[in-house]
């Protein structure tokens, strides 16, 4: 069988390339071209395409040194204004990337200030180029944060990369590290069994790091069980010492009692720094007890609190929804605060413009997270804007009553809505139009 032309190896590359491109393998993409390419075959389509891609791998000097030297050649009116246009791409996308690269950085850095930490290897923004290894700086980083106990913010950089797009199996070993001296054994070993799995030449240096890390995974996690106590108070004691902070619960040295212990005075040492107005650090030693502990419910009950009070009602409620659930002691307090945030915010609406609306805010905040709507009097002010030609009693009693019957007027007309429509989306389609139309009719 003949080999195919010239014509035909070139279109049949270009084909094969526009399939990895379309589902974003720029890499096979650019390599289904360099088959033909590096075959001695000549062509300023597939150097142009090269170009394109190689743009989108942003690698722009590769590219653009591709583009300018087509441009050079003038390969012919047409091919030389392609290639003109693809070059302007080219550094219109450069430029994209260079801008989001330095907002992303600047975030990092503020990332890094609220954590104590002076960035060592995060570039300031306007100082960073385009060829610059992003994802190698992010994981320098955090394995200096890691390596001076800072332990979330290692985490947090790592995560911050990899949510970004940053492609690199170097910041997923990273991030391996990191979650071992959390004590995250089973979520590490996860990410090297995957990497594991990653092949290639460029790979062996990679293999390598991550077999040894597996190997010592098992001997690692026994030497943490024992010194777990430890290493926890350690990363209290170096948010405290970050922070300023003079312990008033946690010891320097781990008691004999062990985890409830350390769990105890880490809970107690939060709620002192919250009752000394230091939010922010009662918030830090919460998220590195819940590292450690992630079941333990006061911690997420003071972490809320501690949101709340840093006015991030949102990230509280987060907290809070999940745990609201049943009769336990937690879930009712969980159910307390969400109503003091729902009240808050119901206040701040207009309630003299539109009373009905904050109450049917808060109503509906509390059947939207399963949880039953209860008068409370600090609703009152706006409640009395409801039937404002009704005359409320002069009785203290008897106008809470009245009031409360009001709360409850609203709370049944809203349940009766939703079951209306609960009851149209059962109905098949040809029905619900039939009975919107016999609505429509009596009216």
């Amino acid at each position: 069988m003949l080999p195919p032309s010239k014509e035909e190896s070139i279109r049949l590359a270009l084909l094969q390339s526009e399939r990895h491109a379309d589902e974003k393998k720029w890499k096979p993409a650019i390599e289904a071209l360099d088959q033909v390419l590096n075959r001695g075959v000549s062509s300023n389509k597939l150097l142009m395409q090269k170009g394109l891609l190689l743009a989108k791998m942003h690698q722009f000097k590769e590219a653009k040194t591709i583009l300018q030297s087509l441009i050079d050649q003038k390969p012919g009116r047409s091919l030389t204004s392609d290639a003109h246009k693809a070059l302007k791409t080219v550094n219109i996308l450069q430029k994209e990337v260079t801008e989001s690269n330095q907002l992303f950085l600047k975030q990092l850095r503020e990332l890094t200030s609220k954590r104590h930490q002076n960035a060592t290897h995060l570039p300031e923004p306007n100082q960073f180029k385009s060829g610059q290894d992003l994802s190698a700086i992010v994981r320098k980083e955090a394995a200096l944060a890691r390596n001076q106990k800072r332990y979330l913010l290692s985490l947090q950089l790592l995560n911050s990369g990899l949510e970004y797009g940053l492609k690199s199996d170097w910041l997923l070993h990273e991030k391996s590290l990191t979650l071992k001296t959390l004590g995250q054994f089973e979520a590490a070993e996860a990410i090297l069994k995957d990497l594991a799995k990653t092949k290639g030449k460029r790979k062996e240096r990679l293999a390598q790091a991550v077999d040894k890390t597996l190997q010592s995974i098992e001997e690692d996690s026994e030497r943490f069980a024992k010194r777990k106590v430890v290493h926890v108070l350690g990363h209290f004691k170096s948010i405290a010492t970050d922070q300023k902070w003079t312990l008033r619960h946690l010891p320097q040295k781990p008691g004999k009692r062990g985890d409830k212990e350390i769990q105890k005075l880490g809970i107690e040492e939060a709620k002192a720094a919250l009752n000394d107005n230091n939010p922010e650090l009662c918030l830090e030693l919460m998220d590195a007890m819940l590292l450690y502990y992630p079941q333990n419910q006061m911690s997420q009950i003071i972490k809320a609190r501690a949101e709340i009070e840093l006015g991030q009602n949102k990230q509280a409620i987060e907290i809070l929804k999940p745990m609201a659930a049943g009769d336990r002691k937690f879930a009712r307090t969980a159910r307390t605060l969400l109503s003091e945030i729902w009240i808050k915010t119901a206040l701040q609406m207009d309630g003299k413009q539109s009373p009905k609306k904050a109450i049917h805010f808060f109503i509906n905040q509390h059947l939207n997270a399963g949880i039953n709507p209860e008068y409370t009097p600090q609703l009152d002010d706006v409640l009395m804007q409801l039937n404002s030609s009704e005359e409320l009693y002069p009785d203290p009693e008897l106008r809470q009553h009245q009031l409360n019957l009001r709360f409850n007027g609203q709370l049944i007309e809203l349940l009766e809505t939703r079951l209306l429509q609960q009851n149209l989306d059962r109905e098949p389609k040809p029905q619900r139009k039939k009975a919107s139309s016999a609505r429509l009719a009596g009216k």
